[in-house]
């Protein structure tokens, strides 16, 4: 298991974020993801990406919180890797927080990384 650190202030954000515009479309507050995309000057793909965030599995959001993840895990990175699987399971593999190595070329992070870095700053503002 990875050593804890320092919490990362803008991995939070983005975590909180993604939570409240689920929760927006969800309860109705925002009709659509081109709605919160124009709200918060983001594209609507970025705000996708950034909801799907709302579905981890809760012991993943638990980690993340804590820093207790992955070091090369932060929120360019998770951004990159938007949509996870929608087995927990399956999203603990792939973030290699189940023991194993992650599978990030096979969510094609390196090929994703620039656009996210672009939406991870937007996002943790």
């Amino acid at each position: 298991m990875p050593k804890a650190r320092e919490i990362n202030r803008h991995l939070l954000a983005l975590l909180a974020k993604s939570h409240r515009w689920f929760e927006a479309l969800k309860a109705g507050q925002s009709p659509s993801i081109l709605s919160i995309a124009g709200a918060h000057g983001v594209e609507s793909s970025d705000a996708t990406q950034a909801v799907y965030l709302a579905l981890l599995a809760p012991d993943i959001v638990e980690r993340l919180v804590r820093g207790d993840h992955p070091e090369w895990l932060g929120v360019r990175q998770l951004l990159a890797m938007a949509p996870l699987p929608m087995e927990w399971a399956e999203q603990r593999r792939v973030l290699g927080m189940d023991g194993s190595s992650p599978a990030i070329v096979r969510y094609g992070f390196e090929r994703r990384e620039k656009r996210a870095r672009k939406v991870g700053n937007r996002c943790s503002q």
